[in-house]
C-alpha cells in the first residue's frame, strides 16, 4: 500500500452509494440518526466514503441539507487508528465548499470527547449544548444506554459549527 506524508495510507474519497450508507447506518446507528433538528434515514443524506488503495472502506461521512447549510450527520472510521475521520472530514468540507455550501454543523453526544477534540482541531466551534436532548433521541431509539463512553452519563448533545 502506498504511504503518504507521515507514513499514512493514501486513500481516496468517493461518493457513497445508498447501499453502503444503509448498511453502515444499520450496523452502527440502528438505521437512523437523530439530532435536535431532525431524525434522518439513509435516503435523506448524501455521503462520501474513504477507500484505501486496496479498495477497503476506511471511513464514511454523511450529511443532509439544512436551512443554513448542511448538518454532517455521521462521521465513522471503519478502520480505526489511522485518523481517517480527519482525512474524510477535509474531503467533505472541500466537496461541500465546491458545491456552494458555506456553513456545516456537526452534532455529537456529550460522551464523545474524541470527536470534540477532532472538531475543535479542525476549526469547528461549539455553538450549542442541547441539554437533556438524549431523552428525545431515546424516544426514537429506546435501546440507547444511559451511560456512554468512559462511564459518562449520556444526556446532552453538543452542536459544532464551521464556516466553509
Amino acid at each position: 500500500m502506498m504511504r503518504g506524508e507521515g507514513g499514512r495510507c493514501m486513500c481516496t474519497a468517493h461518493p457513497a452509494s445508498h447501499e453502503i450508507i444503509e448498511a453502515v447506518w444499520r450496523e452502527r446507528w440502528g438505521g437512523c440518526v437523530v439530532s435536535p433538528n431532525a431524525a434522518y434515514r439513509p435516503g435523506d443524506v448524501h455521503g462520501l466514503v474513504l477507500l484505501t488503495d486496496a479498495g477497503d472502506l476506511a471511513a464514511i461521512a454523511t450529511w443532509a441539507p439544512t436551512r443554513l447549510g448542511v448538518e454532517i450527520t455521521t462521521l465513522d472510521a471503519i478502520i480505526e487508528g489511522h485518523d481517517y475521520e480527519a482525512e474524510l472530514l477535509d474531503a467533505v468540507e472541500r466537496t461541500l465548499g465546491h458545491n456552494g455550501v458555506r456553513c456545516a454543523t456537526i452534532i455529537t453526544a456529550n460522551d464523545n470527547l474524541r470527536a470534540f477534540q477532532l472538531y475543535a482541531r479542525r476549526g469547528y466551534r461549539l455553538v450549542a449544548i442541547h441539554r437533556d436532548a438524549m431523552e428525545h433521541v431515546r424516544k426514537v431509539k429506546p435501546g440507547l444506554p444511559m451511560i456512554g463512553k468512559d462511564g459518562i452519563p449520556l444526556c446532552d448533545l453538543w452542536e459544532f459549527e464551521k464556516g466553509l
